[in-house]
């Protein structure tokens, strides 16, 4: 093992496409993720991809350093 240290939030980002069905219910369990690992949400942008029945998704969860030591 270094002696390297990790000082700065660990992010995740995601991006997904689906259908409007799909894509809530992934909302819903990235939400229930980030809660349960203590993650908070720090992006989330849902739009749909012109006149079609495509979404796509963008998540971007920061973890919370308050515990890590300095």
């Amino acid at each position: 093992m270094s002696d390297y240290k990790i000082t700065k939030r660990q992010r995740i980002r995601i991006h997904v496409s689906g259908g409007i069905d799909n894509t809530e219910l992934l909302n819903d369990l990235l939400e229930k993720f980030a809660s349960a690992y203590d993650y908070e949400i720090t992006f989330k942008k849902l739009k749909q991809r012109g006149r079609t029945p495509i979404w796509d998704s963008k998540y971007e969860f920061s973890e919370g350093i308050e515990d890590r030591p300095s």
